[in-house]
This record gives C-alpha cells, sequence and structure tokens, in this order.
C-alpha cells in the first residue's frame, strides 16, 4: 500500500480487507480469549491468556510494516537525486 489508492477496486478491497481484520479482531479477543480463560483446564487458560498476547503482537507488526513501508516510499520524491 505505498501508493496511493487510485481505483474503487483498491478502496473497496482495502475497506473490506480491514472490516474482516476487526471481525477477527473482535470474534478473537471478545469470543474465543474469555472461553478459554474460564475452562477449567490449566492448558486452555494459559491459551486464553497467549492468544491475545500474540495477536495484538502481531497486529503491532504488521501496523508497523505498513508504517514504515509508507515512509520510505514518502521520503524519495521524483525531485530528489537517487544514489
Amino acid at each position: 500500500m505505498g501508493e496511493s489508492i487510485k481505483s474503487p477496486g483498491k478502496l473497496f478491497l482495502l475497506v473490506i480487507t480491514l472490516l474482516a481484520y476487526t471481525a477477527l479482531s473482535l470474534i478473537v479477543l471478545l469470543g474465543i480469549s474469555p472461553a478459554l480463560i474460564s475452562a477449567r483446564s490449566d492448558i486452555l487458560v494459559l491459551a486464553g491468556f497467549m492468544v491475545p498476547a500474540v495477536w495484538l503482537t502481531a497486529s503491532l507488526c504488521i501496523a508497523s510494516h505498513f508504517f514504515n513501508k509508507r515512509r520510505k516510499s514518502a521520503a524519495h520524491t521524483t525531485t530528489e537525486k537517487q544514489p
């Protein structure tokens, strides 16, 4: 997503992807994890705490990747000399 969104198709895909990610995040954080934490098994309780931690860490890594990718493409313009 380094370039700007120029077509309605790309915008549609972006919106659908963000909605799917949001829905999946809500399912993981509000549905699956509380059910695992309230389980009787120690393994399931541990998984209930680990799943959101891994999900949020992966989310931060993805956000950082897209942020840095966007910054690198914005740092070089056509008027600057490329080394």
